[in-house]
């Protein structure tokens, strides 16, 4: 009798034991790496700018050329339309040259920079003003957007 009670103590151990190589050659088997590959992420531009056409003047889309005439003494502006596709809201700066050389006509942006909230648009304006004492004649500002 004694022969069989400590076989039977020795067949709970080697289950046990058994068990545990599984398992052990199981979440071993877990951490293999069974796929590798590469991840190739295009972070695109978010905003957009687009003339609003609410403004004097005309306006060249292919070169992105507002031209109006105005006198001495008159205020004219033109507004864009700023749209951000991005899930986040983003700023943008408006770039470009303030003065004429003269100092005689003066451009200037309503707001340092623009929040445009995510999937949003909002309204950008430009300015100029001719002194009344402005000479006749073309002056240029080179305008844009950074973010």
């Amino acid at each position: 009798m004694r022969l069989l009670k400590r076989r039977w103590l020795g067949v709970p151990v080697a289950i046990f034991l058994a068990l545990a190589v599984v398992l052990a050659g199981g979440v071993a088997y877990a951490y293999t790496i069974a796929w590798s590959g590469t991840a190739e992420v295009t972070v695109e531009e978010a905003i957009t700018v687009s003339y609003d056409g609410k403004s004097d003047g005309t306006w060249n889309s292919e070169t992105g050329t507002w031209t109006v005439s105005m006198y001495p003494g008159e205020i004219e502006w033109i507004q864009f339309e700023l749209s951000n596709a991005s899930s986040v809201g983003l700023t943008v700066t408006p770039t470009g040259t303030a003065t004429s050389s003269d100092g005689q006509v003066a451009g200037s942006w309503d707001l340092e920079s623009y929040l445009v909230p995510a999937g949003s648009s909002i309204y950008a304006q430009f300015t100029v003003t001719a002194s009344g004492s402005a000479a006749v004649g073309p002056y240029i500002f080179n305008l844009g957007f950074t973010r």
